[in-house]
């Protein structure tokens, strides 16, 4: 092998190298998780009234607007200490977050169809609560659209709730109910 030859084939192998770094970077993120406390909003309920009460959680993320990890957290529910202290959640438990999308101010969040399955109306509105205002407390999302399987929800659940026609914000639904 000639000396220009050795030079391409060490050339080359330093490039793959290189390369193998930098996609190393990209996947494992240049920067280590940070740790930050968002909240979670579950239910309650006390005299005769629903209401939601906001959890303090630490999750360690890479993310600016850790949305989908807090939503996560969300649809696991309440802890058992959480809910010896009367906490629950709404949401059923085989709910998933197939997709999200931030434009402006607004979330889109695209939700399996066990997000409408079982309850009655209290139940609905409990959920509908639940995402929007932990959704919400991030400053970079004002409102939320409802999404199931893509498509946008006009009608929510069986209950025919319609307050989902336009996104929702803390400003349209109260913390009690």
């Amino acid at each position: 092998m000639s000396r220009g030859e050795k030079t391409i084939v060490i050339s080359g192998f330093l490039l793959l190298i290189i390369l193998l770094g930098i996609l190393l970077v990209f996947q494992k993120g240049l920067f280590p998780p940070q740790k930050r406390t968002v909240n979670l909003y579950f239910s309650a309920y006390q005299k005769g009234t629903f209401y939601l009460q906001p959890v303090s959680r630490q999750i360690e993320t890479r993310k600016k607007l850790p949305l989908g990890e807090t939503l996560k957290l969300l649809f696991a529910g309440p802890t058992s200490e959480e809910k010896n202290r009367g906490l629950s959640s709404n949401i059923p438990l085989t709910t998933e977050l197939l997709d999200m999308e931030i434009k402006g101010s607004i979330a889109y969040l695209d939700f399996s169809e066990a997000i409408e399955s079982g309850g009655g109306t209290g139940s609905m509105e409990g959920r509908l609560r639940e995402i929007v205002y932990t959704a919400t407390q991030f400053p970079e999302i004002e409102k939320v659209c409802f999404l199931i399987n893509g498509k946008e929800v006009k009608v929510f659940s069986g209950e025919g709730i319609t307050e989902v026609e336009k996104p929702l914000g803390r400003e349209d639904l109260s913390i009690v109910y």
